[in-house]
């Protein structure tokens, strides 16, 4: 009897925390979202500091600045990209990278952290591929892929970096 009584209190506890939970699941998921997207564009790149572990791995602090356009291909402010490349292998020209970024536009200041892989690259024959993710909070919250572009051709390389995801 007592074994039953306890049996139904924890039912009822777990039901009463399912009922007060799922409300509150149901707020979370009604966050309205609007579409966030960025092209960032690099006008000057500085070389803080570079390591290299034998001759093939390097370790790198880079800074970034540039200007960012909108989906519409308009000027809507700057950005500066903090970057240290983690590992690239210089001889597959691989890598993973890491940075901070400050993107600095009409609407407000977006500070945020963006992380990815650099599958291969290709400098010379105008080939560059990047799979990233960003995160980034300031005037408005954002997340998303971040990903490169050439808008040039392969012989003269336009390489832009995209930030496409979403705002709330």
């Amino acid at each position: 009897m007592v074994l039953a009584r306890k049996g139904v209190l924890l039912v009822l506890f777990v039901l009463t925390t399912l009922f007060l939970v799922s409300p509150m699941a149901m707020v979370n998921a009604s966050k309205t979202t609007n579409d966030f997207y960025l092209k960032a564009y690099i006008t000057t790149v500085t070389i803080d500091w570079q390591h290299s572990a034998g001759n093939k791995h390097v370790l790198f602090h880079v800074t970034e600045e540039g200007i960012v356009k909108d989906i519409l291909n308009v000027e809507v402010g700057t950005f500066t990209l903090d970057v240290v490349a983690e590992v690239l292998d210089t001889e597959a020209v691989t890598g993973i990278v890491t940075a901070k970024y400050v993107i600095d536009f009409s609407g407000g200041v977006i500070e945020g952290t963006l992380t990815g892989k650099l599958p291969y690259a290709d400098i010379s024959y105008g080939k560059l591929e990047w799979d990233g993710i960003f995160v980034g909070h300031g005037d408005m919250r954002v997340k998303g892929e971040n990903y490169v572009i050439n808008e040039g051709t392969p012989q003269l390389p336009v390489y832009a970096t995209v930030f496409d995801g979403y705002s709330w």
